[in-house]
């Protein structure tokens, strides 16, 4: 029955590696073990992973950006050489990361790339529920539970909820850049031949919220694809919001 859901979790998650050119070259068939190791990641807690059905049922569109973050997070945790437990860790807080929406009955919209640091309370404290729903229902180490908490922190001071300007660790970083990363690629999916280097602006355009190994290992994801001579068009930039 395990082998059966794990097969089931892996074919979920290889629909979920199409949608970025990068995942799809690290996660090739010689390199299934990795395929297989986030599956293993994602049974490791049964009741949390009850939750992320229930998002799915819930709020699909949150599910899947958890799924990308998720794989994302992976892939640039073993690029910038983290350890195994690191690379878990980081898959983890991927996945979770937003499991504190589950508390709203509506679940609040995030429509544009400029909303990240957001005013609406609910939005602000969406890390700390996440944080004490994690807690509670699981045995998972606190650090889990802190990089849910401080996903939206930012090196700069801009983030939320403490506008902290420590620097945040690799793995934290990682959270948010995975964030931002998919709602770049959701912000531009209309213009699918020029996503992936609208997408890699964006990351280069927030070069001060996080460390710069951590950045330029998201913006190589977007390297795997040839890039379009072609510009976009005057209605594609005319959209873009900074």
């Amino acid at each position: 029955r395990d082998v059966e859901r794990s097969r089931g979790l892996g074919d979920v998650y290889k629909r979920q590696m199409r949608t970025l050119p990068g995942l799809e070259a690290i996660y090739d068939t010689p390199n299934a073990p990795d395929l297989k190791k986030c599956c293993d990641i994602s049974f490791k807690y049964p009741r949390l992973l009850q939750q992320l059905q229930l998002l799915e049922q819930l709020n699909p569109a949150h599910y899947y950006h958890a799924l990308f973050s998720a794989l994302a997070g992976f892939a640039i945790a073993k690029d910038v050489d983290l350890n195994e437990e690191s690379r878990e860790l980081a898959f983890l807080a991927g996945l979770y990361h937003d499991i504190g929406f589950l508390a709203y009955p509506i679940t609040p919209a995030i429509e544009h790339l400029n909303d990240s640091h957001t005013h609406d309370p609910a939005i602000r404290v969406h890390g700390a529920v996440g944080a004490g729903m994690v807690k509670r229902l699981s045995r998972a180490p606190q650090a889990l539970c802190d990089i849910i908490r401080d996903h939206h922190e930012r090196n700069d001071g801009t983030g939320y909820p403490c506008a902290s300007l420590n620097e945040t660790n690799d793995i934290t970083a990682i959270v948010a850049v995975t964030d931002l990363f998919v709602r770049a690629t959701n912000e531009y999916s209309h213009y699918p031949l020029h996503c992936h280097q609208l997408t890699r602006c964006i990351l280069q355009l927030h070069n001060n919220e996080f460390p710069h190994k951590i950045l330029n290992s998201a913006i190589n994801l977007t390297k795997h694809k040839a890039d379009i001579t072609e510009p976009p068009s005057n209605q594609a930039l005319s959209l873009i919001h900074i």
